[in-house]
Formats: structure tokens, sequence, C-alpha cells
């Protein structure tokens, strides 16, 4: 009895064990009853739209569509053959491609244009800066050349006069700098510069570098009558004038009858006179220099001393290049194209500065830089009563000998408004206040290196003020006390240079 209670009891405790256990495992596998919270979805991206289209004459890369905000895309334009791209509208870029972040809805249209190339210079009319001119594309005035200028002259100058002219041609740029200038240069004989006057015209016409025509149709004359124009701007009295007849059209000149040509003029000069001027043209970008011919270098032309009282030497012939060379050069460094009828009657441009800092100054400028190029070798002086043998002092004395008897008929004369003639000029005043001026920044290029770079930005008046440190009107107050020094004291101020 008791040993079956006893494995009763074994198999009541085995079974208890055995349904724990299996209990236990259950409690494992089943998940408990949790309810989850489901992600939201993130929200759709905001959404812009672009359209792109073109005019006739080119293509798109893409007409567009709708981008997510914030892409960004590359739109390229492509013009078709005889058009070219000139823009976008509703962007201001001009570039083929444009590139945008799309952050609102956006159209542009590439714009295109037919090509109309009037010179044949393989530029469009809207990108070339004188459309009629093939040679010239873009506005170079400014812009210093690597070649010398090119020289024109009449067939009735002497081969040793050309050779001399040329050659202080070639020494007025490398005193200075290459501009791109042309040198005209006009003898006496009728038919020799009626024969330049035709190339003149010629270049000028096909360059479209006259005022009044530059290379379209103007008011009904065809071009064989512009040709004339010009010949008459140049020659008259002795061109053809039926390009005027039943025309009211009014060019160079109101009074053709009267009015003698710009070669004409030259050509009437008889040696030893000289002349030239530079009639520079900051429109035309074009700068000619017209010359009266040379005479001074071959001694078959030398004018005879006994009967025409000359002694000038072929330097003055130099100093007449450099004197209109400088003018253009001048004029070449100075953006501004407006002008003034000054009461001369001359054209000028404003911020070119008062003539007593240019017609003054290179008076003195040149007599120091031709001894100064003699004693390094780079110039030659010979024969005549030259004034470069004498010293740059002695030519000084003699200035201020004639500075002195116009400051004693001109007391009270006021430096800027000196002009070329009259009882007081600024030839002789003049080059000794530009001394004066040098010598008080003690720098001889003080003119041409530092005050003329300095007008486009300052003006005139700004830049003599700020070269200089003072006004006018301390120039002239001490200017004029400088002129009752004695003339020891003043030609100390001037360098000790002979040629």
């Amino acid at each position: 009895m008791k040993r079956l209670s006893f494995s009763f009891l074994i198999v009541i405790v085995l079974s208890f064990i055995i349904v724990h256990s299996c209990s236990t495992e259950e409690d494992d596998t089943i998940a408990p009853n949790v309810v989850q919270t489901p992600e939201p979805e993130p929200p759709a991206p905001t959404q812009y739209s672009l359209t792109v289209t073109a005019v006739e004459g080119g293509t798109v890369s893409t007409e567009g569509g709708t981008y997510d905000e914030g892409t960004e895309i590359t739109i390229t334009a492509t013009a078709n053959e005889g058009y070219i791209f000139i823009g976008w509208e509703g962007n201001d870029s001009t570039s083929e491609s444009l590139s945008i972040i799309l952050n609102s809805n956006q159209t542009f249209q590439a714009l295109f244009e037919l090509v109309v190339d009037s010179d044949g210079d393989g530029v469009a009319d809207s990108e070339d800066y004188l459309p009629y001119n093939p040679y010239k594309t873009y506005d170079d005035w400014g812009e210093f050349k690597d070649e010398y200028a090119d020289v024109f002259y009449s067939s009735d100058i002497s081969d040793l006069n050309v050779q001399g002219m040329i050659k202080d041609i070639e020494l007025a740029q490398d005193i200075y700098n290459k501009i791109g200038a042309e040198f005209w240069v006009i003898g006496n004989d009728l038919d020799a510069v009626m024969n330049l006057a035709e190339t003149w015209c010629d270049r000028r016409v096909e360059r479209g570098q006259l005022f009044y025509y530059q290379g379209s149709q103007q008011d009904g004359y065809t071009i064989e009558e512009i040709k004339s124009i010009c010949m008459s701007e140049v020659m008259n009295p002795h061109a053809s004038t039926e390009w005027a007849n039943g025309k009211n059209s009014v060019f160079f000149t109101g009074d053709l009858l009267n009015y003698v040509g710009t070669f004409e003029r030259l050509r009437r000069l008889i040696p030893p006179s000289g002349a030239g001027y530079p009639p520079t043209n900051r429109d035309w970008n074009f700068s000619p220099i017209l010359l009266t011919q040379p005479f001074h270098y071959d001694e078959l032309t030398i004018p005879d001393r006994n009967t025409t009282g000359w002694n000038g030497g072929f330097e003055d012939y130099t100093y007449l290049v450099l004197a209109e060379y400088v003018g253009s050069y001048q004029g070449f460094l100075i953006d501004s194209r407006e002008t003034i009828v000054d009461i001369t009657g001359n054209t000028v441009r404003p911020e070119e500065g008062p003539g007593v800092f240019t017609g003054g100054w290179r008076g003195f400028y040149h007599n120091y830089i031709l001894r100064k190029l003699s004693n390094e070798g780079k110039y030659s002086i010979y024969g005549g009563n030259s004034p470069l043998h004498l010293t740059l002092k002695e030519h000084m004395t003699e200035i201020m000998s004639l500075a002195q008897n116009e400051f004693s008929n001109c007391p009270d004369f006021i430096l800027e408004e000196l002009l070329s003639s009259g009882t007081c000029t600024y030839y002789n005043i003049g080059e000794w206040a530009s001394a004066f001026l040098i010598n008080r920044v003690n720098n001889i290029e003080v003119f041409n290196q530092i005050l003329w770079p300095k007008i486009n930005e300052m003006g005139f008046i700004g830049a003599f003020e700020d070269t200089f440190n003072m006004t006018y009107e301390s120039l002239n107050e001490e200017f004029k006390a400088f002129l009752n020094l004695p003339l020891e004291e003043q030609l100390e101020i001037i360098p000790d240079i002979s040629f």
C-alpha cells in the first residue's frame, strides 16, 4: 500500500512538471496583444512649370515641362545657319546657355536675328561697331598699335625728302607711341596732289570715314557723287561740284563758292613755309595727320637762303611732324567726344586742355627731347643756323626775351585763356610756363606720362590740380612772380643740355 502511494505521488509530480513546462513554452511564443500606429506618408513635392520656346531662326535644347521645386536646368539655344542668337526674352543673359533653378513657374524664349553684314567683314551689323566700315568692328580708340602709321605723299616730293620725312614720322611714334594714324603729305604740283586726293577719297568712302557718309546711302547720293563731294572737300576749287547742282544738302561747308579744300590749302604753301594739322575725329575712329611737303632733306630743294632769308635746318620739319603728331596723340588719350567751337572758330575738345598746356608745352619738350636724342645718338643734326645748335638754356633765353615783351604788353594775362594769335600768345609764355610746371614736380615727362592719362577719370582741371597740386589761379600768381625774377634765376630751372 505504501509502495502504491509513493508511485502515485511520483506520477502526480511528473505530470505537474510536464504541464508547467508546456505552459511556459506557450507563454514564450504567444505575442502580447499590442496596437501599433502606422507611419504617415511624406507630402508630395511642390512642382513648377518651365516653358521654353524659340522664335524663327533657331532651336532650344528643351521645351520645358513640370519639375520639382529647386531643380536646376540648363537650356541651350542654337542658331540656324544665317541667323545669330541675340538673347532671351524673360532673362537678361546674352549667353546661348542659360542655367536656372526652378522656384516658380517660368517662361523663356530664345531670340534669333537674321544675320545682316552690310560691310562684309564677317560681323553682323548688330554686333559691329561700324557696320558700314569693313576695317573697324569695334571701338579701338585709345588702343596702341604694333605697326608704324601708313604714310601717303604726292609724287612730286623727291626721294631724299621722302626718306627724311618718313624717318621723322617714325621718330615721332617712337617718342610717344603708335596710335594707328595716317600721314598725308601734300606737295605743290596740282596734278600730283589731285591724284593723292583721289586715293584719300577712295579710302574714306570705302572705309566709311566721312562724317557725312558712313557707307549707307546718303539722301539719294550715289557712291560716285559721295566721292565727288569728298574731292570738293579736299581740293576745291579744282574738283567738280556737279554733285551740288539742284540739291540743297550741306556737307562740309555752306559756302562752296569761297571754300578752299583742306589739301588745297597746304598745296598753296610755297617753301620755306611749313604747316600741318591733325583733323582728329573721335567719332570716325580715325586720326589723319596732314602735312605740307618736306624740302629740308634734299639739297636740291632747299630754298635759296640769299633770296628767302631761310636759315633753318632739316630739324624744322622734325618739329612740324612732332607738333602735329602730339596733337593727335593727346586726342587719342582722351575718350570724351564733346566738342565746342572756341573763340578762334576752331572745333576743340575741352578736355584736351588750354592751348598753353599743349602748344606751349610742346615747344619746350621738343627742344629738350631732340637734344637728348642727339646725345644718345638717335637723332642727327647738321647744317644751317639750326636752333638746335644752341643749348637749351640759350634757346630758352631767346624765348624769355619774347615772353617778357608779351608780358609787358599783357601784364594781366591769364595763362589758360591765351590763344595762338594776338598780342600775347600761348607759345612763348606757354613754353616757359611749361618749364615752370615741369620743374615744380621735377619730371620732364609729367605732361604726357602723368597728366594726360588722368584726364579720362578726372577731367582736365581735376587732372591738372592733382598732378601739380595747384589751381590755375595759384599758377598764374606764382608764374608771374617768376617772370619778375632775374634771368639767371629763371634759367636755373632749365636742364643743362645741348645737341
